[in-house]
């Protein structure tokens, strides 16, 4: 007979302050600009021997002129004439976008648009596996660990030219407010859960079908929380970041 107890979630750490929440992501900002090295000595000039880099700051550059101009056609671009939606071929970059294109249009410099860009969301990768991984834990060391694992891992490191491969930064907080919605029913993290599945999807597909893969388990997993042991519960938590980190590898 399964024990259907009601379940006491593990104490949990306080909060990170604003001061320590921007230390973190400079820190993995810093790393991501040693790991690129030397593209922080010219932002403006240098772009990985891809073409990839090209593709998608015309993506970006163009999905941020329609938002502004033409919203209700978001992802026309002007390539597969006669097809239309056709930056729905690529990847929808909508979130970074928000980002690339007033830098574009402040500097007028596409190449400098997309290395800020991607510096800037490759850090906030490290920043969120960082929060997610301490608020599990309560360790800074254990937290600094697993983001530097989810955010430099070998396999992004090795495809950083492929900008959407570093815009991963909605796994580790999905997976989490799935986690603490199955532990506790509170709205406030399916709220959390659907907000963070939804900018990440706004932003690459690819991590998108991931995790609504890793949710399709939802309906059998609810249950083992709700009779789990408050020690056991710990333990799931540890093991759904533990499963976070590896979407770095996909």
């Amino acid at each position: 007979m399964l024990d259907v107890r009601p379940t006491r979630p593990a104490p949990r750490p306080g909060r990170l302050t604003a001061l320590q929440h921007a230390g973190v992501y400079l820190a993995y900002l810093g790393l991501a600009a040693v790991y690129t090295w030397p593209l922080v000595t010219n932002l403006g000039g240098l772009l990985p021997p891809n073409g990839d880099p090209r593709l998608f700051s015309w993506v970006l550059l163009t999905i941020f002129g329609n938002l502004t101009t033409r919203p209700a056609l978001l992802f026309h671009g002007n390539a597969f004439y006669p097809f239309g939606n056709t930056l729905s071929f690529a990847e929808p970059l909508l979130v970074p976008a928000l980002v690339a294109g007033p830098l574009h249009a402040w500097t007028g410099n596409p190449v400098l648009a997309y290395n800020v860009t991607l510096l800037l969301f490759w850090a906030l990768s490290g920043w969120a596996m960082y929060w997610v991984a301490w608020r599990v834990t309560g360790s800074h060391p254990a937290a600094f660990l697993a983001g530097m694992i989810f955010t430099f891992a070998p396999y992004r490191i090795d495809h950083y030219m492929e900008f959407q491969m570093e815009m991963a930064f909605g796994i580790p907080l999905a997976i989490y407010a799935l986690v603490r919605f199955l532990e506790t029913q509170r709205r406030r993290y399916l709220v959390g859960l659907v907000a963070a599945f939804w900018i990440q999807a706004a932003s690459v597909w690819y991590y998108a079908i991931i995790l609504s893969l890793e949710n399709l388990p939802t309906p059998r997993i609810r249950p083992a929380y709700r009779s789990a042991t408050s020690s056991s519960t710990s333990t799931a938590r540890r093991r759904a970041t533990s499963r976070s980190t590896t979407h770095a590898n996909f």
